[in-house]
Protein backbone atom coordinates (compact mmCIF):
# COMPACT_ATOMS: atom_id res chain seq x y z
CA UNK A 1 0.00 0.00 0.00
CA UNK A 2 1.53 3.19 -1.06
CA UNK A 3 2.16 5.24 2.40
CA UNK A 4 0.36 8.91 1.46
CA UNK A 5 2.92 10.62 3.63
CA UNK A 6 6.16 10.17 4.67
CA UNK A 7 7.28 12.38 7.32
CA UNK A 8 10.85 13.00 8.26
CA UNK A 9 12.14 14.00 11.79
CA UNK A 10 16.12 15.86 12.77
CA UNK A 11 16.78 14.86 15.90
CA UNK A 12 19.85 16.63 17.29
CA UNK A 13 22.08 17.39 20.63
CA UNK A 14 25.08 17.06 22.03
CA UNK A 15 27.76 13.92 22.32
CA UNK A 16 25.82 12.25 25.24
CA UNK A 17 22.69 14.15 25.49
CA UNK A 18 20.69 11.01 24.98
CA UNK A 19 19.43 11.22 21.16
CA UNK A 20 20.66 7.59 20.28
CA UNK A 21 18.53 6.23 23.03
CA UNK A 22 15.39 8.19 22.79
CA UNK A 23 15.22 7.46 19.12
CA UNK A 24 16.19 3.77 19.39
CA UNK A 25 13.55 3.44 21.82
CA UNK A 26 10.76 4.51 19.44
CA UNK A 27 12.10 2.47 17.14
CA UNK A 28 11.74 -0.45 19.04
CA UNK A 29 8.49 0.63 19.67
CA UNK A 30 6.82 1.12 16.06
CA UNK A 31 7.73 -0.94 13.09
CA UNK A 32 6.53 2.17 11.18
CA UNK A 33 9.86 4.13 12.46
CA UNK A 34 13.46 4.14 10.27
CA UNK A 35 16.06 5.79 12.37
CA UNK A 36 19.11 6.95 10.01
CA UNK A 37 21.83 7.66 12.57
CA UNK A 38 24.34 9.79 10.66
CA UNK A 39 27.07 8.33 12.05
CA UNK A 40 27.23 6.25 9.39
CA UNK A 41 28.08 8.80 6.83
CA UNK A 42 31.84 9.97 8.66
CA UNK A 43 34.14 10.15 6.17
CA UNK A 44 36.85 7.14 5.68
CA UNK A 45 40.45 8.39 7.47
CA UNK A 46 43.71 6.42 7.39
CA UNK A 47 43.57 4.62 11.21
CA UNK A 48 47.04 7.03 11.65
CA UNK A 49 45.16 9.62 10.81
CA UNK A 50 42.55 9.08 13.35
CA UNK A 51 43.83 11.09 16.04
CA UNK A 52 44.68 14.08 14.58
CA UNK A 53 41.04 14.26 12.95
CA UNK A 54 38.76 16.05 14.51
CA UNK A 55 35.59 14.24 14.10
CA UNK A 56 33.42 17.08 15.95
CA UNK A 57 32.96 19.05 12.93
CA UNK A 58 30.77 19.27 10.24
CA UNK A 59 33.40 18.68 7.33
CA UNK A 60 33.95 14.85 9.10
CA UNK A 61 30.54 13.96 7.56
CA UNK A 62 29.89 13.28 3.72
CA UNK A 63 26.95 15.99 3.42
CA UNK A 64 26.82 15.15 -0.20
CA UNK A 65 25.87 11.32 0.13
CA UNK A 66 23.88 12.02 3.65
CA UNK A 67 21.71 14.70 1.91
CA UNK A 68 21.46 12.71 -1.42
CA UNK A 69 20.18 9.40 0.75
CA UNK A 70 17.53 11.45 3.37
CA UNK A 71 16.40 13.30 -0.09
CA UNK A 72 15.91 9.52 -1.60
CA UNK A 73 14.50 7.90 1.48
CA UNK A 74 12.02 10.94 1.27
CA UNK A 75 10.25 10.30 -1.47
CA UNK A 76 10.18 6.76 -0.98
CA UNK A 77 13.11 5.35 -2.64
CA UNK A 78 15.37 2.81 -0.85
CA UNK A 79 19.31 3.28 -0.21
CA UNK A 80 22.36 1.96 0.65
CA UNK A 81 23.64 3.45 4.00
CA UNK A 82 27.63 3.36 4.33
CA UNK A 83 28.48 1.09 7.09
CA UNK A 84 31.28 2.70 9.28
CA UNK A 85 33.73 1.05 11.71
CA UNK A 86 34.86 3.02 14.29
CA UNK A 87 37.55 0.70 15.16
CA UNK A 88 39.28 0.65 11.53
CA UNK A 89 37.54 4.38 10.54
CA UNK A 90 36.88 2.85 7.29
CA UNK A 91 33.33 1.91 5.57
CA UNK A 92 32.28 -1.93 5.19
CA UNK A 93 32.56 -2.75 1.89
CA UNK A 94 29.35 -3.93 2.00
CA UNK A 95 26.42 -1.17 2.59
CA UNK A 96 23.23 -1.81 4.38
CA UNK A 97 20.06 -1.53 1.86
CA UNK A 98 17.43 0.20 4.01
CA UNK A 99 13.74 0.81 2.97
CA UNK A 100 11.83 4.31 3.70
CA UNK A 101 9.28 4.09 6.22
CA UNK A 102 6.13 5.74 7.08
CA UNK A 103 8.49 7.83 9.94
CA UNK A 104 12.01 8.50 9.12
CA UNK A 105 14.48 9.74 12.01
CA UNK A 106 17.96 11.13 11.05
CA UNK A 107 19.81 11.06 14.31
CA UNK A 108 23.39 12.60 15.11
CA UNK A 109 25.57 15.74 15.59
CA UNK A 110 25.08 17.30 12.86
CA UNK A 111 21.47 16.12 11.72
CA UNK A 112 20.23 19.29 11.47
CA UNK A 113 23.33 21.31 11.06
CA UNK A 114 23.07 21.69 7.00
CA UNK A 115 20.21 23.62 5.63
CA UNK A 116 19.54 21.26 2.81
CA UNK A 117 18.64 18.86 5.43
CA UNK A 118 16.89 21.48 7.70
CA UNK A 119 14.25 22.04 4.98
CA UNK A 120 13.54 18.71 4.50
CA UNK A 121 12.27 18.01 8.10
CA UNK A 122 8.60 18.18 9.00
CA UNK A 123 9.96 18.15 12.69
CA UNK A 124 13.42 19.63 14.04
CA UNK A 125 13.98 18.44 17.83
CA UNK A 126 16.70 19.60 20.02
CA UNK A 127 17.71 16.86 23.18
CA UNK A 128 19.38 18.86 25.99
CA UNK A 129 21.96 17.88 28.54
CA UNK A 130 23.95 19.74 30.85
CA UNK A 131 27.43 19.83 30.00
CA UNK A 132 28.77 17.65 32.93
CA UNK A 133 25.97 15.19 32.53
CA UNK A 134 26.81 14.25 28.71
CA UNK A 135 30.62 13.98 29.80
CA UNK A 136 29.90 11.78 32.57
CA UNK A 137 28.01 9.74 30.06
CA UNK A 138 30.62 10.24 27.07
CA UNK A 139 33.36 8.65 29.16
CA UNK A 140 30.93 5.50 30.51
CA UNK A 141 30.35 4.48 26.88
CA UNK A 142 33.89 5.13 25.62
CA UNK A 143 35.68 3.32 28.61
CA UNK A 144 32.95 0.38 28.18
CA UNK A 145 31.98 -0.17 24.42
CA UNK A 146 35.19 1.41 22.91
CA UNK A 147 37.71 0.34 25.23
CA UNK A 148 39.06 3.62 25.78
CA UNK A 149 41.05 5.45 28.78
CA UNK A 150 39.62 8.13 30.73
CA UNK A 151 42.31 10.14 29.46
CA UNK A 152 41.93 9.77 26.39
CA UNK A 153 38.13 10.83 26.68
CA UNK A 154 38.98 13.74 28.57
CA UNK A 155 41.24 14.83 26.10
CA UNK A 156 38.69 14.64 22.95
CA UNK A 157 36.42 16.19 24.56
CA UNK A 158 38.17 19.59 25.91
CA UNK A 159 40.09 19.28 22.47
CA UNK A 160 37.10 19.00 20.16
CA UNK A 161 34.10 17.88 21.71
CA UNK A 162 33.52 20.89 23.95
CA UNK A 163 34.44 23.90 21.43
CA UNK A 164 32.73 21.98 18.78
CA UNK A 165 29.22 21.73 20.96
CA UNK A 166 29.66 25.96 21.14
CA UNK A 167 30.88 26.87 17.76
CA UNK A 168 28.51 24.21 15.45
CA UNK A 169 25.36 22.82 17.23
CA UNK A 170 24.40 25.98 20.04
CA UNK A 171 24.29 28.40 16.71
CA UNK A 172 21.19 26.32 15.47
CA UNK A 173 19.22 25.30 18.62
CA UNK A 174 17.10 28.06 17.24
CA UNK A 175 16.02 26.25 14.49
CA UNK A 176 14.23 23.08 16.58
CA UNK A 177 10.71 23.07 17.15
CA UNK A 178 10.75 21.23 20.17
CA UNK A 179 13.61 20.61 23.06
CA UNK A 180 13.57 17.22 25.27
CA UNK A 181 15.24 17.58 28.32
CA UNK A 182 16.90 13.97 28.83
CA UNK A 183 18.76 15.26 32.42
CA UNK A 184 15.18 15.53 33.90
CA UNK A 185 13.00 13.52 32.30
CA UNK A 186 14.24 9.75 31.25
CA UNK A 187 14.65 7.82 27.96
CA UNK A 188 11.26 6.14 27.86
CA UNK A 189 9.35 9.51 28.78
CA UNK A 190 11.00 11.34 26.51
CA UNK A 191 10.35 8.58 23.73
CA UNK A 192 6.98 8.86 24.45
CA UNK A 193 6.45 12.34 24.50
CA UNK A 194 8.84 12.25 21.10
CA UNK A 195 6.07 9.79 19.09
CA UNK A 196 3.27 12.01 20.28
CA UNK A 197 4.59 15.59 18.45
CA UNK A 198 5.08 12.52 15.39
CA UNK A 199 1.49 11.63 15.79
CA UNK A 200 0.45 15.11 15.90
CA UNK A 201 2.14 15.70 12.57
CA UNK A 202 0.10 12.65 11.07
CA UNK A 203 -3.12 14.25 11.72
Amino acid sequence: MEIAKRLLIGVFGGSGSGKTSICNCISSWSSCTLIVPIDSYYNPVLFSDSIKTNFDKPNCIDKKLLVNQVTNLKNGKAVHKPVYDFTTHQRLDIPEKIIPKRNIIVEGLFSCYWKELRDLYDLIVYIHAPADVRLARRIRRDVVERDRSVNSVLNQYLDTVRPGHKNFLLPIIKYADITLDSNKVDIETNATNLQKYIDNLEV
